[in-house]
């Protein structure tokens, strides 16, 4: 038998080639491990080419804010910069503020947001280059006031083609149209329903946050839904490698693009929601209840197809092939 020194030589020397065993699925305590790199993996075949689209731009803008992300058990991890703030973003040659400025003009949402001088101002910075500081300030007035995670995801929509996504300011606006039947989404039950790249996992706020899926429904159903907040991410990775987590970015999420890590279980949907029986808030005497993922998703918007450019006006004369 081999001497403990000579298999931790052997160790050492099969780590220094490269050829060290990937990592397990599963750590010490039998937990799914999601120790990989859900935006350098393949996406799983038979994804479409729209999925494909959204998960490259969305992998993009996360990692040109620096990467921040809220780890299985919902804790803060990462969060080197934020909307506020005057720091650059990665590659972009853009400050933070600004880089949310250009969701908003970009995915034509931003016309659709209440009134606040700020929003103007947005929209003219986007032809000066940012460089009137008093227009500079309105807008950065807007973007801090202002929820921007919708226009984050209209934007991803537009970016990656899919113009028949109803961009919006709110996400219950596409959340309720792909009750409807419209856009390239239909509605499902995360807890029903595997979770796949493209996809959309929404939760409500406020008020309604322990409404679940069927209740949705209802309330969808019978007009119920104004003045109601929710949220949404796009699902960028699924299961990688058997490690039952799904990787979601999301715009607008602790102020930043950041990538939430869900643990789901071995069918790919989300497990059961299992609320806080204790009812304790979270605090410093109840740290244990707290989370920044939300106790319950309400809605899955699974990705149906992709839908092409819309075509150059045709000259007289001509018609379409």
């Amino acid at each position: 038998m081999p001497s403990p020194y000579a298999l931790s030589l052997l160790t050492v020397c099969v780590a220094l080639l490269g050829l060290a065993p990937a990592a397990s699925a599963q750590d010490s305590t039998g937990t799914p491990s999601p120790s990989v790199a859900p935006c350098s993996i393949p996406l799983p075949q038979g994804s479409s080419d729209a999925a494909s689209r959204l998960v490259r731009t969305a992998c993009n803008e996360h990692r040109l804010w620096h990467a921040p992300f809220i780890d299985r058990q919902g804790h803060l991890s990462h969060l080197p910069l934020t909307e506020a703030e005057s720091g650059m973003l990665a590659d972009d040659g853009l400050r933070a503020w600004q880089r949310v400025a250009g969701y908003w003009t970009a995915s034509g949402t931003l016309a659709k947001t209440p009134a606040h001088p700020g929003s103007q101002a947005c929209a003219a910075l986007q032809d000066t280059a940012f460089g009137n500081p008093m227009e500079a300030a309105l807008c950065r007035s807007f973007i801090l006031d202002t929820p921007w995670s919708a226009a984050f995801i209209s934007w991803l929509m537009r970016q990656s083609g899919l113009y028949d996504f109803p961009a919006s300011a709110a996400h219950l606006d596409y959340i309720s149209a792909s009750h409807r039947g419209q856009g390239p989404y239909r509605i499902a039950d995360p807890y029903q329903v595997r979770i796949r790249p493209g996809d959309l996992l929404c939760h409500l706020r406020g008020g309604t946050h322990q409404i679940d899926h069927a209740g949705l429904l209802q309330a969808l159903s019978e007009g119920r839904t104004a003045g109601w907040q929710s949220h949404c991410d796009l699902v960028v990775a699924s299961n990688p490698g058997g490690n039952r987590t799904a990787y979601l970015v999301g715009g607008n999420v602790l102020n930043a693009v950041t990538m939430r890590l869900l643990p789901i279980n071995e069918r790919g949907t989300l497990p059961p929601a299992v609320a806080n029986g204790n009812g304790e808030q979270c605090s410093v005497q109840w740290a244990q209840a707290c989370s920044l993922n939300p106790e319950r998703w309400v809605a899955l918007l699974q990705l149906q197809a992709s839908t092409p450019a819309p075509q150059a006006p045709l000259a007289d004369g001509q018609t379409n092939p």
